[in-house]
């Protein structure tokens, strides 16, 4: 990673995550974590350009969340840049996010090595089955 590579990643990395546990580190009250598991309730996030995570949208059920997600990257993806995705515990579900991005963006630089779990340090704060999508963007999300 050159100088250059690394000023681009800087100013243009996006990351956008779906967390399907809806309670955690005490960001919900147990009865609106309770309602949200009821309902289904999947919070679209991102990471702003201040490095705070941030609610971008709130979708009924994973599929829809899904498509909120690459909707949120259609705004701003770099076509043709590479995307990575993380996961805990769902990795079924990050080859599913990863088919959906490649079938919306097919320029979309998308391998095997792509798709990788998410560490114990952080996986700790997300919880299971958080999907993380990490690309170049335009400007802010």
């Amino acid at each position: 990673l050159n100088e250059d590579e690394a000023e681009k990643i800087k100013s243009h990395g996006k990351i956008a995550l779906i967390s399907q546990t809806t309670q955690r580190e005490e960001r919900l009250s147990k009865v609106a974590g309770g309602i949200g598991k009821i309902l289904n309730i999947v919070p679209v996030l991102h990471v702003d350009n201040d490095g705070k995570l941030e609610n971008i949208k709130k979708a009924r059920g994973l599929n829809a969340a899904i498509t909120e997600l690459i909707n949120t990257m259609a705004n701003n993806y770099i076509d043709g840049e590479k995307v990575f995705f993380a996961n805990s515990n769902c990795f079924d579900n990050a080859k599913m996010l990863a088919d959906k991005v490649k079938e919306k963006f097919p320029s979309a630089k998308i391998d095997d090595e792509s798709i990788m779990n998410i560490g114990a340090l952080i996986g700790c704060h997300t919880g299971e089955k958080c999907l993380v999508v990490s690309y170049l963007g335009k400007g802010r999300v």
